[in-house]
């Protein structure tokens, strides 16, 4: 479910501009949607009006309407990322409250050794129809929460194939924006398609690392002006037409520094790159000497 929440909402951030029209949209008007929304959820997992008693805040009518901001944020919270790789672990949304009440829960019922679990047995159609895949994994054993995970995963992964990936991974601590995810799950689709030719290291660093340095040096060229507005979107990065102005002008004052971004036409083959090199016209060295 996350995972297929996260493609839909990369393309609806990105494609479709979904944020700029749910914040001018009406509180009654959002209400009625967040109110489909948590109705529909109800429909799908058992326990929801637990998690809207345990978890009001995030779950609440009002909360996830009011302003509009709260659900936007919340949506992008839970968007895993990378769209092209099914999740191993289940993600809990922060909640400050439950944590609290479950640290005191756990405090106060440390001695208790009582554990309560769930035991499934199928009905008659469900060992017909669905014996492999569910019935005979799960049919009268105990429940518990990492083999219901393991379960889930393999099911979801043999649904939805793993797309080979041409950018690496997200590093730890670096939350990719809707818009970043929606370039890096169309770039990993079409391996051999790009908008631009550019420095893969540049690209990659600037992608898994959001580093600023490699984002400024990535949208840097003679076509800047027109992927800029993209790429500040992508890489949430609101001062980047300052910063890539003062990069020219750092350009225009060497004239030894080579262009970091080539149209496909101006792709030169790599020993014309050697000669100009050798000519002292280009000093690769200082490719990133930003």
């Amino acid at each position: 479910m996350r995972q297929y929440l996260g493609r839909l909402g990369a393309i609806k951030l990105a494609d479709g501009d979904f944020e700029s029209k749910w914040m001018q949209a009406s509180v009654s008007t959002r209400q009625k949607h967040v109110l489909v929304g948590i109705s529909e959820a109800g429909n799908v997992a058992r326990n929801i009006n637990e998690a809207r008693r345990f978890a009001f805040d995030v779950v609440r009518l009002e909360h996830l309407s009011q302003d509009g901001k709260t659900y936007l944020d919340l949506f992008k919270s839970i968007m895993p990322n990378d769209l092209d790789t099914m999740p191993k672990e289940p993600y809990c949304v922060p909640d400050g409250e439950w944590d609290s009440f479950q640290a005191r829960m756990k405090k106060k019922h440390s001695r208790s050794k009582v554990h309560l679990r769930d035991i499934v047995y199928c009905s008659k159609e469900c060992q017909v129809a669905d014996y492999e895949t569910s019935h005979k994994v799960i049919c009268g054993k105990v429940i518990d929460v990492d083999a219901a995970t393991q379960h889930a995963a393999d099911r979801a992964a043999a649904k939805n194939p793993t797309t080979p990936q041409q950018i690496p991974p997200a590093i730890a601590g670096f939350k990719r924006s809707p818009h970043l995810l929606r370039h890096v799950q169309l770039l990993n689709k079409n391996p051999g398609i790009d908008l631009y030719k550019i420095f893969r290291p540049v690209r990659d660093k600037a992608m898994t690392t959001g580093d600023r340095d490699s984002i400024v040096a990535l949208c840097f060229g003679r076509t800047w002006n027109v992927i800029y507005k993209q790429m500040e979107n992508e890489l949430e990065m609101p001062d980047l037409k300052e910063a890539i102005l003062e990069l020219q002008k750092k350009q225009s004052e060497d004239a030894q520094r080579p262009p970091l971004l080539l149209n496909e036409s101006e792709n030169l083959p790599s020993g014309d790159w050697d000669s100009l090199v050798e000519d002292h016209k280009f000093d690769l060295g200082r490719i990133l000497n930003i």
